[in-house]
């Protein structure tokens, strides 16, 4: 069943009767209530099959407009919280302090933008949607369940997250690497990038170039147990909470390209059944390796 003028007009509308909420707990429940909701509409359109292309793209642009409203209403109305910047260190190894317009991660925005040449990595502590936005050349490590991700005009960056329980949204990247498990992942205007990725239904693409797509196996996490275990000491604890473990012992599911709807090979993306088959050989191991060496000791970790 696709997803109705109704819906969509009640959601909405309940976004904007949170502006007159004014106690936090209340809010937040609020919130909650609407990002579960998004979800289960998520979840419905992926197991809807009786629908044509058309209507799939249609579907799939009103759940990622859906998104964004409800991003944008947390930003307004969330309760503040604190945030880590836990290490400020250049990519080339060496540690300095930040200069003086560096990087800027906004208290109760849940949002992390402009970060340049620096690594980060989010206090344990899951803030429900997360943002990361206008990064360049950073190395991001999300050891956390997440509600949500956003990432928007990142170029160059390396990321990792441990667990979505509903969807990655990309937007206008370049450069990206991402290491992640989530229900859903979307990407659209982005470019040169690489998604390994534990997924609970189809990428779904649109307006991308030169993608390439690999499946975040149980043998892959076993295979460099170390690294990841330096990423997230609770990975395993996070996917079977999020009921994401399951897909780590499937292949990655068709990606669907909204901009390519038609029979013959799709030259926007490919798909490798193995991360180890990646370009250039080697990658994923590099990656994990480089946000590791970027990931502060827990010492040095700081809670929200």
């Amino acid at each position: 069943m696709a997803l109705t003028d109704a819906e969509v007009d009640a959601f909405n509308a309940a976004l904007g009767e949170l502006r007159h909420i004014t106690d936090s707990v209340a809010a937040e429940e609020a919130l909650q209530g609407l990002a579960a909701q998004l979800r289960a509409y998520e979840r419905r359109a992926q197991v809807t099959s009786s629908l044509s292309a058309y209507d799939r793209r249609a579907a799939g642009l009103r759940l990622d407009r859906l998104a964004y409203n409800l991003a944008a209403a947390r930003k307004l109305v969330a309760p503040r919280r604190a945030f880590a910047f836990s290490s400020r260190r250049y990519l080339g190894g060496g540690t300095a302090p930040a200069p003086a317009d560096g990087p800027t991660v906004r208290a109760g925005e849940n949002v992390a933008s402009g970060l340049k040449d620096v690594c980060f990595r989010l206090a344990e502590e899951a803030p429900g949607d997360y943002a990361l936005r206008r990064c360049t050349g950073a190395r991001i490590v999300l050891p956390t369940q997440l509600a949500a991700l956003y990432v928007d005009d990142c170029i160059d960056c390396a990321i990792f997250c441990s667990s979505v329980t509903g969807a990655v949204h990309v937007e206008r990247c370049r450069g990206l690497v991402l290491v992640a498990a989530c229900h859903q992942l979307r990407v659209h205007d982005t470019t040169a990038s690489v998604f390994v990725v534990a997924a609970g239904s189809p990428p779904i693409i649109e307006r991308c170039n030169d993608l390439q797509f690999a499946p975040l196996r149980r043998m892959t996490v076993e295979a460099h147990a170390g690294l990841f275990a330096r990423l997230d000491p609770g990975l395993r604890g996070r996917l079977l909470e999020s009921g994401l473990d399951p897909a780590l012992d499937g292949d990655l599911p068709t990606v669907r390209d909204f901009s390519w709807l038609r029979a013959g090979e799709n030259p926007h993306y490919r798909t490798c059944p193995d991360a180890t088959l990646l370009t250039p050989e080697g990658l994923l191991e590099d990656v994990l390796r480089a946000l590791v060496e970027a990931s502060p000791t827990e010492e040095h970790q700081s809670s929200m």
